[in-house]
This record gives C-alpha cells, structure tokens and sequence, in this order.
C-alpha cells in the first residue's frame, strides 16, 4: 500500500507525463491549461435527502459521470 507521502508525488509524476503526451500529440496549449485544471483543485459533496455534506478535496481520479 502506498503512503500517504509517495501518493501526491505519483500524481505529480502522471501529471507531467499526460501533460508531456498531450504536447506530443500537437494539442494546443489552451486546451491542456483547462485539462490541468479540470483534474486539479476540486472539492464535492454528498447529498442525501434533503442534507448536504461538508465539501472535501479531491485528491485523485475522475468523478463519476464527468466528461472530459
């Protein structure tokens, strides 16, 4: 199992390769820019019922139904 300090930098590491192919693949950089922030910086919540959950960050994957 991984730590909770080897994790983050993994992702860090994914990142820098996705982002690497994006650019061999001769995607525009605008593109990328909005990739990157759509797979960083993010928070959900859950609703039951009539009751929502307090936010939380999302640290890794893509949620549920998302379309990239």
């Amino acid at each position: 199992m991984l730590s909770i300090q080897i994790l983050p930098k993994l992702l860090i590491r994914f990142d820098i390769a996705l982002i690497n192919k994006l650019h061999s693949y001769g995607i525009h950089d605008q593109l990328i820019l909005w990739i990157k922030d759509f797979l960083h910086h993010r928070s959900q919540r859950v609703k039951i019922n009539y009751e929502f959950s307090a936010w939380y960050s999302v640290i890794s994957g893509i949620s549920q139904g998302s379309v990239l």
